[in-house]
């Protein structure tokens, strides 16, 4: 499946049956799920405290996204949710695994009482040793607020400008609450990276989370190869086509 192929392709149910909607809202809990599920996991194995603490209260964010959108696939008269709980193509789906395989790969185990009390400024050997899993932190900060959540964001703000109150009434207000949700969790996410790229200006450790933030996002704009995470957004939403097109910060 690849999301550059035409709509019969992907899977798409005939038009006017609602099922275009359906689709959507499969794609986004697709994705919320592997944001719950992968950033669970980051928060149990990074050492850059902040980060844990995003990486848990976001995962949390992520699996109420999912409860949302199973009530909207309820409400579109979707009996078995998890079969539209698919990627849009196999560049999304990539994308993700290739995530998924960073955190999974860059870790060394959980993090320990000393490298909490480091990234905590315990002291100035405590400083030191907490500033050795920015790097770290980093690459996974940059794969998740770098890449994918501004997708989803843009796919997510696009949807809810377009949407018809008579059409798309069940899911105007599950658009409406997760989308101040991901751009909250989206700015924090961006906020604790630029922090850790801006700490200790130009030092070796802060040259590897810079050197590691370019190394994760070439590789998963790599994965994605230009094409829509999420499938085009809705035709009438020039402005998320103009937003999805632009190069990211």
């Amino acid at each position: 499946m690849s999301c550059g192929e035409g709509a019969a392709t992907e899977g798409r149910p005939p038009a006017g049956t609602g099922g275009d909607t359906a689709l959507r809202v499969g794609r986004y809990r697709w994705v919320e799920l592997q944001l719950f599920e992968i950033l669970g996991r980051a928060a149990r194995g990074v050492r850059h405290h902040p980060s844990q603490v995003l990486f848990r209260e976001a995962s949390y964010h992520h699996a109420w996204h999912v409860e949302l959108w199973d009530d909207r696939l309820s409400a579109l008269g979707v009996r078995d949710a998890a079969s539209l709980t698919v990627p849009s193509c196999e560049a999304a789906s990539e994308a993700m695994s290739r995530l998924a395989s960073l955190v999974e790969g860059d870790g060394e185990g959980q993090a320990s009482e000393g490298d909490t009390a480091a990234a905590e400024g315990a002291g100035p050997t405590g400083a030191s040793s907490g500033r050795s899993g920015d790097a770290q932190a980093a690459g996974r900060l940059a794969g998740v607020y770098r890449v994918v959540l501004p997708r989803l964001l843009v796919a997510c703000s696009g949807h809810l400008r377009a949407a018809s109150p008579v059409s798309d009434g069940p899911v105007l207000r599950a658009l409406g609450l997760v989308v101040p949700d991901l751009m909250r969790d989206w700015l924090r996410g961006e906020s604790v990276l630029q922090t850790i790229l801006a700490a200790s200006g130009g030092d070796e450790a802060s040259d590897g989370a810079s050197r590691r933030v370019s190394e994760v996002t070439a590789d998963m704009e790599e994965a994605l190869r230009g094409h829509w995470m999420f499938g085009p957004p809705p035709a009438s939403d020039v402005g998320c086509r103009e937003l999805l097109t632009a190069p990211l910060l």
